[in-house]
Parts: structure tokens; sequence; C-alpha cells
């Protein structure tokens, strides 16, 4: 089982920011590292039950904040099942704006990662249909190269 769970939301949007997400931990990370639902549930699976199955067995769970996160049952629930499991909590802001709604849900006690901040940016593909036509997403790129530092120093810390 991977290490690290990606809470995120299935609405539209949030699709491509979450895509945007797995490819830059794809590139930074690697391969393997993460589990996230549409690339690690298979047809026929409960749904429900293997969710809480990635949160039991991951280390860190990372959740992408977007207004249609604030808005989703389920990812409330994976916060939940997350905190009650004792998992490190690493909330990523993925869209501006939206501090008080982080507040509101007493995700400021974490240290917030914020990619929506303006600034110096990191461009990440996603492809769509197979390649012939992409996106490009951007993230801002201090607060990328910290949550990469966080997370590879989890992955030493992990294996030693």
């Amino acid at each position: 089982m991977s290490r690290i769970f990606i809470s995120h939301s299935n609405e539209a949007r949030n699709k491509l920011l979450t895509q945007a997400f797995c490819n830059w931990l794809d590139d930074e990370i690697g391969l393997g590292t993460y589990y996230v639902d549409y690339r690690h549930i298979p047809p026929g699976v409960e749904w429900d039950a293997e969710l809480l199955r990635g949160i039991k067995h991951c280390e860190t769970v990372i959740l992408l904040l977007s207004r249609a996160w604030f808005d989703s049952r389920e990812c409330q629930r994976e916060l939940d099942r997350a905190v009650d499991a004792g998992k490190q909590i690493v909330p990523v802001l993925l869209e501006p704006g939206l501090n008080d709604d982080a507040k509101t849900f007493g995700l400021t006690k974490f240290q917030l990662c914020d990619l929506a901040r303006a600034g110096q940016a990191v461009n990440v593909r996603v492809d769509h249909d197979g390649g012939s036509e992409a996106s490009v997403v951007q993230f801002h790129a201090q607060e990328a190269l910290k949550l990469k530092q966080v997370l590879r120093q989890n992955e030493l810390d992990a294996s030693s």
C-alpha cells in the first residue's frame, strides 16, 4: 500500500487540479508513492471500504483543498478518518481564497501548503485525450519545493 493518501473532490474543475498534483508527485517523489482513488480502485471493488483501507495503510494524508473539497461530505469523512487514525495531515491549497474555509474546518492547526499563491510558478502539464490536447496548471514554486522536502523527509524517516 502507498505511504501517501490523496484526499480530493471529484468535481470537474478539481479533477484537473488533482491530475496536475499527481503528475507533479510522479515527477518529484515517484510513481507508486501515493494512493488516489481514480488510479487505484479497480472496477467492482466497494469504493468506501477501499478508501478506508487506503487511509488505514498510509502514513500521510494530503488534503487537496478546493472549494469543491470543502463542499464534499466524502472529503470531510476522509479527514475525520485520517485524524482518528493518527495520520500526518498535510493540507494543500489548490485554489486561492480558502483560508477562511480551512480555519472553519480546523485545518489551520496544521501548516498549510499554498500552491495557489501568486508568485514564481512551476508549470505542470496535464494531457487530455491521449495526449492530443493538454492543459498547464501552475503551482507556487517555493511552496512546491517545501512540500517536496517534507514528503522526501517522511520517506527517509520511514526507511530508517
